[in-house]
């Protein structure tokens, strides 16, 4: 089999488990979706949409660190994809809440050392 026609077979067969891991998520099975996009992954490393959908399972499962792995490899795999504009966001979301979250943190720690003083 030529290289092209490999390549063309990963990505079906890697597509034909992305939807059944979409059918999975939104039916809330997340733990199901997880495997499912997984072995999509598995048949297509490169797969920046597969990575995207992973990252979202990944961080309704509380396993933030790996959701931002996931969608930072959709960025990097697929740029200009709507995947990639839509792990930006979530990216950039996940920095907008870290960045409150440690404002908080520098106001309650200056608000304990002035009623110190």
């Amino acid at each position: 089999m030529a290289p092209q026609e490999e390549r063309a077979a990963q990505r079906h067969d890697a597509h034909k488990w992305l939807e059944a891991g979409r059918r999975a998520y939104n039916a809330k099975e997340y733990a199901k979706a997880e495997v499912y996009f997984r072995k999509a992954l598995a048949e297509d490393p490169a797969y920046g949409r597969a990575h995207y959908y992973l990252g979202n399972t990944l961080y309704k499962l509380k396993r933030q660190g790996e959701a931002l792995e996931s969608w930072q490899k959709t960025v990097l795999l697929d740029p200009k994809s709507d995947s990639a504009e839509k792990a930006r966001q979530k990216l950039d979301m996940i920095d907008e809440q870290q960045a409150r979250l440690n404002s908080r943190l520098v106001q309650n720690f200056q608000e304990r050392n002035m009623r110190r003083d």
